[in-house]
């Protein structure tokens, strides 16, 4: 978690001290029956391109991705979310930018616009250079205040950093456009061992939050969680 790593292993000349400002950015966990199902019908979706379920399968094979959403505006105007006609938008969560530029230009129909807020150049098999855009969603920090009954029979001794790292882990999964619930926050603690309830879950879009009200995140959103964003109490009772 952020701030635990202090020790300098490599001694460097000049250096007298060090900190982890932000938590670490962890891989993917182990797959899961049900995720597996989930990518078996994006990987079928791969055989074409052109459609938007093929625009998608295909960015998300792309390294580093890690969430895809594709708009299209399939009208002769431009639509109310200042899409031009007949276009493409790929909102993406990771990855590389040269990458997922390479991949919508291999992906998308000819005769269809990309457009976003990333633009690039992408060179097709034939030595043409061809304009490319795609988006990345707004991250949205979230910091979260728990504090938490617990028992102390049960509870680890570094218990507090174990909630800090569930509650992260949890928001790590969530894709684009999914409110922040305090209820989801509340549950992700509760996969700690000891936890026998939460008393107050405070969340919000800045340091100090004193509210439980669910934070609406938009279509084009990303709520972002980190450990040094989320603090927690706990408090021994008896089961």
């Amino acid at each position: 978690n952020s701030g635990d790593i202090l020790e300098i292993e490599t001694p460097v000349s000049g250096w007298t001290g060090g900190v982890n400002l932000r938590g670490p950015d962890v891989g993917n966990a182990i797959e899961s029956d049900e995720d597996l199902r989930v990518r078996r019908e994006l990987e079928l979706a791969r055989a074409g391109t052109g459609p938007i379920d093929a625009v998608r399968a295909d960015l998300l094979q792309v390294e580093g991705v890690s969430s895809v959403t594709v708009f299209h505006n399939p009208t002769d105007v431009t639509n109310g979310d200042g899409m031009p006609p007949h276009s493409v938008e790929a909102l993406v969560t990771g990855g590389e930018e040269q990458a997922i530029l390479d991949q919508l230009l291999a992906s998308v129909a000819a005769g269809i616009a990309t457009t976003g807020t990333t633009a690039g150049t992408s060179t097709d098999s034939q030595g043409i250079i061809h304009d490319v855009e795609f988006s990345r969603p707004d991250e949205v920090e979230i910091y979260v205040d728990l504090i938490l009954d617990v028992d102390a029979q049960l509870y680890p001794l570094d218990g507090d950093d174990q909630v800090i790292a569930a509650v992260v882990a949890a928001g790590d999964e969530y894709p684009t456009g999914l409110d922040v619930r305090a209820s989801a926050v509340s549950a992700a603690a509760h996969t700690v061992p000891g936890v026998l309830g939460v008393t107050t879950v405070e969340i919000g879009t800045a340091p100090s939050p004193s509210a439980a009200t669910t934070i609406g995140i938009t279509l084009r959103q990303l709520a972002t969680f980190d450990t040094s964003r989320c603090t927690v109490v706990s408090n021994e009772v008896t089961p």
